[in-house]
């Protein structure tokens, strides 16, 4: 790398103190995109636009015939959608009194207001469950699965999906597996697990042995 493209103007101008040695701590960044903007080699880019809400409800409208025909809507993603919670709300709001589909995917880490207000405008939630033990949640992630596991309960009789992306070496374990299954039969509500990429074939094979066993689904 030359002395022009290790200039370090990114990690002069990020107002989090994010880059160190041309990386990024996510942990840390906000998304502002002051790097790229500063970058003279155009190496940083942002994806994606702020629009308004209005804008936004608008071109979801433009499509609200075929939501009709297929029984489909509009699924708030991410990232985590309950990060912008304000914007959420006053998405799903708009788009329910229009009588559009909603769905959330979410890691269930979301308050018990946040839980109130969107229960009352959600059609569907989809959230993950990354594992069933707490102190190995916590490890790994940096905080409990207890919110989770009391939103998954307190949204049971709501239609929600309960899905686990297996991730090897963390919660591919048999014994997670089928508690995360037993649990979700227990709430009786439908289960999804998720493949996660670098799995190798003999290791996804076996998972879904289990899964078929357990989750009666496939990966």
């Amino acid at each position: 790398m030359n002395a022009k493209k290790n200039c370090g103007k990114c990690e002069e101008v990020c107002p989090k103190h994010a880059i160190h040695n041309h990386r990024i701590d996510e942990r840390l960044c906000d998304c502002c995109g002051r790097c790229s903007y500063y970058c003279p080699q155009d190496a940083l880019q942002v994806y994606g636009e702020e629009i308004p809400l209005e804008q936004f409800v608008e071109e979801v409208l433009r499509d609200q015939v075929f939501y009709g025909q297929s029984g489909g809507g509009v699924t708030f993603s991410g990232g985590e959608a309950t990060l912008q919670a304000e914007y959420l709300l006053s998405a799903a709001s708009l788009l329910h009194r229009k009588g559009i589909h909603t769905a959330p995917e979410s890691n269930g880490l979301f308050s018990r207001q946040l839980y109130f207000q969107l229960s009352r405008i959600i059609d569907q939630f989809l959230i993950d469950l990354k594992h069933m033990d707490g102190s190995r949640h916590r490890e790994v992630l940096g905080v409990s699965n207890q919110a989770v596991i009391r939103n998954l309960s307190d949204l049971s009789d709501r239609d929600l999906t309960i899905r686990l992306p297996v991730i090897p070496g963390f919660n591919d374990d048999e014994n997670n597996l089928r508690r995360t299954a037993r649990f979700a039969k227990e709430l009786k509500v439908p289960r999804q697990p998720l493949t996660f990429h670098s799995m190798s074939a003999a290791q996804l094979e076996e998972k879904k042995n289990i899964c078929r066993q357990e989750w009666e689904c496939i990966l």
